[in-house]
């Protein structure tokens, strides 16, 4: 998913599960050039059994590298 800065820079970021044979791992990817590439580990209650969601517009309440640390709101 693209995100854009006010300033006018361009992040990629995209979350995808990884498989090595034996586990399997939430990953989240950031690249602002598709050469270089930034791939963190997901963790926590969020993004078990792929509970997690990338949104195009900007949150007071969260920034895309804050599904690691986000807490379930109940309604």
């Amino acid at each position: 998913m693209l995100f854009q800065q006010e300033d006018g820079t361009r992040t990629y970021y995209a979350t995808y599960t990884a498989y090595d044979g034996k586990m399997i791992l939430p990953q989240f990817l950031e690249t602002s050039d598709f050469l270089r590439f930034k791939f963190i580990t997901l963790n926590g209650p969020a993004v078990e059994n792929k509970g997690m969601a990338l949104f195009p517009a900007k949150s007071r309440a969260f920034t895309p590298c804050s599904a690691a640390r986000t807490r379930r709101i109940s309604t």
